[in-house]
């Protein structure tokens, strides 16, 4: 078995699925938080931790990585590879885990089964509770989501998912021991990524940062994805438990400024984003902040105004800025738009280009920086003019503006060209 042409070299393969089970709050299990969440490896409300860890969905894809094989369920990150500069989570893994954690892989057995589970990186969605509701997420990841679901269509299904009687909470934690059987693999998590829901109001976040701090262990590193709203959370903040460990990255959630952010994101309140981010500097500067921006037909075009204002402003370091490309809800990707708003956008991205240039420091700098920048108009430039998603993005946009009693025309000036491709 070649370590150095699977880490390195081979297109296909993962160390994820040797370290690391994903869990969201319904109960469904993956190998990965980007995984199509329409292919579940199992469900954690029916079956233990170890029995999903050699399921034969799980079993299946280390034998595919091994031998070279892509499967769909990875097609995130293939994409992503194939199309942009993007440093996906799959090379990421094997950078960080693929050498400590390689003896696993060795220990395959031939059916793709592994006897020892290592927990080495831990994701787990324990609530789907927050306290937004964006437009680019659903149901099954914000609470609110959740209510709005049946205020328009009637009970979502994933009231009738967990014991939870309707309510548009559902937590992982709270079924079949789930929360008990989770315990003995803590100590072996050298990172942890909290996302959501929103992490920061999410008890079993602070319960587990409790226990490592109560056992000592507070080398573990701490990455988040918050949507930076709130710092508090009952009588605790945020800041003295990042005061405690060594190494931690926030990762915000913050797609553009303004009033746009307060659309995308409903429940944004901008003012308190800006003070949040200035608190944080001045309490906590040693954890790393940066922005991760999902782009979308939303926010391709005001996104660069964004980060430069808070460039100028000492808000965020221009490299502190890495940008997701929206690949679904697929009405909602860049790459669908008529080439004449294209070509306006690559005008506008080149200006963009050349502020990015004079603010780096270095050569890394300008690398990274205009790589991210070039991505999107790489994806940008991979599909082709689609009416029908353009109808179906203004359509579940009109749905919501009703509901919510919000007007998109009026804090999108910009995308007015939308009008002229609705049928």
């Amino acid at each position: 078995m070649d370590k150095q042409k699977l880490l390195k070299e081979d297109g296909a393969f993962c160390i994820l699925p040797w370290i690391h089970m994903h869990a969201w709050p319904d109960g469904r299990a993956l190998p990965c938080c980007i995984a199509d969440s329409d292919q579940p490896f199992g469900n954690l409300k029916e079956n233990s931790i170890e029995q999903v860890w050699n399921s034969d969905k799980y079993k299946e894809l280390r034998k595919a990585m091994l031998e070279g094989k892509k499967l769909d369920t990875c097609k995130r990150c293939y994409e992503l590879e194939s199309s942009t500069w993007i440093w996906t989570l799959r090379k990421n893994s094997n950078e960080w885990f693929g050498d400590k954690h390689f003896d696993l892989v060795e220990k395959t057995q031939p059916d793709g089964s592994l006897t020892e589970m290592r927990m080495a990186y831990m994701d787990v969605r324990f609530s789907n509770i927050c306290n937004m509701k964006c437009r680019s997420c659903g149901p099954e990841l914000s609470s609110l989501h959740a209510q709005e679901h049946g205020e328009l269509y009637g009970k979502h299904e994933i009231a009738n998912m967990l014991k939870n009687n309707g309510s548009p909470v559902v937590n992982i934690a709270k079924e079949n021991n789930y929360w008990e059987n989770l315990q003995k693999y803590l100590p072996d998590v050298e990172e942890v990524y909290w996302a959501g829901g929103e992490p920061l109001i999410t008890n079993e976040h602070y319960k587990i940062l409790d226990s490592w701090i109560d056992s000592g262990k507070t080398d573990v590193r701490l990455r988040y994805t918050t949507n930076f709203s709130n710092m508090r959370y009952k009588s605790k903040s945020i800041y003295s438990y990042w005061e405690q460990f060594d190494d931690v990255q926030v990762s915000a959630s913050l797609d553009a400024n303004g009033t746009r952010a307060e659309f995308m994101r409903h429940g944004t309140d901008w003012q308190q984003i800006e003070q949040n981010r200035i608190e944080m500097l001045e309490r906590v500067p040693h954890v790393h902040f940066e922005i991760t921006p999902t782009i979308s037909l939303y926010n391709v075009w005001n996104f660069p105004d964004f980060h430069m204002d808070w460039v100028e402003r000492g808000l965020v370091d221009i490299d502190k800025c890495r940008l997701n490309v929206l690949t679904g809800p697929d009405f909602m990707r860049i790459d669908y738009i008529p080439e004449e708003y294209k070509r306006e956008l690559r005008a506008k991205y080149i200006d963009y280009k050349k502020w990015a240039y004079e603010k780096c420091k270095d050569e890394n700098q300008v690398r990274e920086v205009l790589g991210h920048i070039d991505s999107v108009l790489q994806f940008m430039n991979m599909g082709e003019y689609n009416q029908e998603k353009l109808n179906q993005f203004f359509q579940k946009n009109h749905t919501l503006d009703v509901h919510r009693k919000e007007d998109f025309w009026a804090v999108f000036p910009e995308l007015g060209w939308l009008r002229e491709h609705i049928t």
